[in-house]
């Protein structure tokens, strides 16, 4: 039995050691009055534990007594202590201190009044008796005060610090009945007491360890019913593009897991973006404190709990708890700061986004304008020219020289030029800006009426229409595409036989491949991405040339493919040049392979 009580003795000097240097290390790290008391709460037990195995439980000396009664004064400090700790986080009576001051310091200086305070085996007299009783009331008054406000405190508090707070509540509990058990049951060596008593006590200690010191795992545990308010606030975020939407959204989710007054979220500014559970006031000056926060101090001071973000502050005012819990709910914070950072930059990135974008509107809108504006300033006295170069030519023209002639036909060419050059501009600026109507269109009918117009012009050319498929586009579009390619591949070929071939093939991913090809003079490589810009061409063409072009037909076919989520390139046929267009499989109602089956 001795051996069994030596152990219990070590394991709770073990315990409320190692419980008494993390006190002492927290205290020292943040000097805070409740970090203080609550070293002293377990300083106090450990050093009593520690003075146990140095003082004689049996003997009867002068100097024993002495030393047992220091030992005991110094013991009954405990609940004075603990009862100071649990005051910290509650409003304190000053009455109420004023008993237990008065009662912890009436049974410690009784300690040092009694007559002799002998051994553990020597019989209690009524003086002893009495003594007992008086510690009883003292010990069990301040301990149940303790207790209840540890648990009461728990009650208002985010699930980690609840239980902390309960799980020390407990403890307290606990040691009070080891106390009862100690006082009012044998305490030979040779009974079983003492050692339940010691285990009681260890259980105590360990209460008090895992309050204080609560290992990760067992944090995660309790920190389980938040993980349901960490989903809604980031369900939430994901919801919210605009800033104050995302404060709206955050903010009393963090209060809330918290268990705080409040919350804010900061902007770069210093500006409160949005809050919750304060005041205007209180809100700014919640905001001038979390300013101070950076990535590497977060602050905790005065109740408030604050981060430093990315794109500004998150900061909660907690309860009374926080600074002496500080740690664990810095570390959710920044975790929900993370989230907090993503949906701010994701707000930041949309509205520099709708900016950009209102921008190019309004660009494109005076684009459009201008370019309407102009094209009919241009084409008003271009439409007098053309009409005085016909009166001219009706009246002089037998009295003209052949240089004459040639001369005004110059300026008639030069001028049917421009006006093409402007409706061509005006049908490249209308493609993407114009909403028009799409339909169902066959493009081997549209092809087919333009190898009609084109072979009424160029007789020579010899033109191949394959299978090809029905997609979703406007018409009007369609009919544009095909007769700029189709005209060039003859017109730029190089020579009147000139082969062109229009078909189309599926490719691995669904879309359709439409390719117009010819077995001209072809399109070198370096031009091949050159020649879709606007105004660009293989060769200079002056105004009387059969060939002329205004440079911008290409163009506005990869403008109108690209309207419909499709591209256009050109590449090698052997001799020739062969422009692929793709059209995506979302815009093909019918493939070439279906119409071909349909046949």
């Amino acid at each position: 039995m001795q051996a069994a009580q030596l152990a219990v003795r070590i394991a709770e000097l073990i315990i409320f050691g190692a419980l008494a240097l993390i006190a002492v290390k927290r205290w020292r790290q943040h000097h805070d009055t409740a970090a203080l008391w609550w070293a002293a709460t377990v300083g106090i037990l450990a050093s009593v534990v520690a003075a146990s195995f140095l003082i004689s439980t049996t003997s009867e000396s002068n100097a024993a007594s002495w030393e047992r009664k220091v030992l005991l004064a110094l013991l009954l400090l405990f609940p004075y202590c603990l009862f100071r700790y649990g005051g910290q986080f509650v409003h304190q009576y000053v009455s109420l201190r004023r008993v237990a001051q008065f009662l912890t310091g009436g049974v410690v200086v009784w300690t040092f009044f009694l007559p002799r305070l002998g051994g553990s085996d020597a019989p209690r007299t009524t003086a002893i008796k009495f003594y007992l009783v008086g510690i009883l009331v003292q010990w069990t008054l301040l301990s149940c005060i303790a207790t209840y406000r540890l648990w009461r405190i728990g009650a208002k508090q985010a699930s980690v610090a609840r239980s902390r707070m309960r799980t020390m509540a407990v403890g307290t509990a606990l040691l009070n009945i080891a106390l009862l058990f100690a006082a009012f049951v044998p305490g030979d060596t040779k009974s079983g007491w003492p050692v339940v008593t010691g285990l009681m006590a260890i259980v105590c200690a360990l209460c008090f360890f895992v309050g204080f010191v609560p290992p990760r795992v067992l944090r995660v545990v309790w920190r389980s019913p938040d993980a349901i308010r960490l989903r809604q606030a980031e369900i939430s975020l994901m919801a919210v593009i605009q800033p104050e939407q995302i404060g709206a959204a955050l903010v009393p989710h963090v209060a809330a897991l918290f268990g705080g007054q409040g919350g804010v979220l900061v902007a770069p500014d210093g500006t409160v973006l949005a809050a919750a559970g304060l005041d205007p006031t209180e809100a700014k000056a919640a905001a001038v404190l979390a300013t101070r926060a950076t990535a590497e101090n977060p602050v905790v001071q005065e109740g408030l709990i604050a981060v430093c973000l990315r794109n500004g502050w998150l900061a909660v005012r907690g309860s009374q708890l926080s600074p002496f819990f500080g740690r664990d709910e810095v570390d959710l914070l920044v975790g929900l700061g993370v989230f907090a950072d993503l949906a701010l930059e994701r707000a930041r990135l949309f509205q520099a986004e709708r900016v950009a974008r209102e921008e190019a509107e309004r660009a494109n809108d005076e684009l459009e304008t201008f370019v309407y504006s102009v094209s009919h300033d241009l084409k008003s006295p271009l439409v007098s020219l053309l009409g005085f170069l016909d009166y001219l030519k009706a009246d002089v023209d037998e009295s003209l020289s052949d240089e004459g002639r040639f001369f005004l036909d110059r300026i008639s060419a030069a001028s049917l030029y421009m006006q093409a050059l402007i409706q061509d501009l005006l049908e490249l600026s209308r493609i993407g800006r114009v909403q028009t109507e799409s339909t169902d269109v066959d493009l081997a009918e549209v092809v087919h009426e333009v190898v009609a117009e084109q072979e009424a012009v160029h007789p020579n050319a010899a033109l191949h229409i394959g299978a090809l498929p029905v997609v979703t586009m406007n018409g009007l579009r369609a009919r544009q595409l095909f007769t700029n390619l189709v005209a060039n591949a003859i017109v730029h070929s190089g020579r009147d036989d000139v082969i062109v071939k229009v078909d189309a093939a599926v490719s691995p991913t669904g879309d359709v491949v439409v390719s117009v090809a010819d077995n001209g003079k072809g399109v070198p490589a370096d031009y091949r991405e050159k020649i879709f810009g606007v105004f660009e061409r293989l060769e200079r063409q002056d105004s009387n040339s059969p060939n002329k072009g205004t440079g911008i037909g290409l163009a506005v076919c990869r403008k109108i493919l690209e309207q419909y989520g499709g591209e256009i390139t050109v590449a090698d046929n052997g001799p020739g040049a062969r422009f692929d267009m793709r059209f995506p499989a979302v815009a093909v109602r019918r493939g070439p392979a279906q119409l071909e089956a349909a046949k």
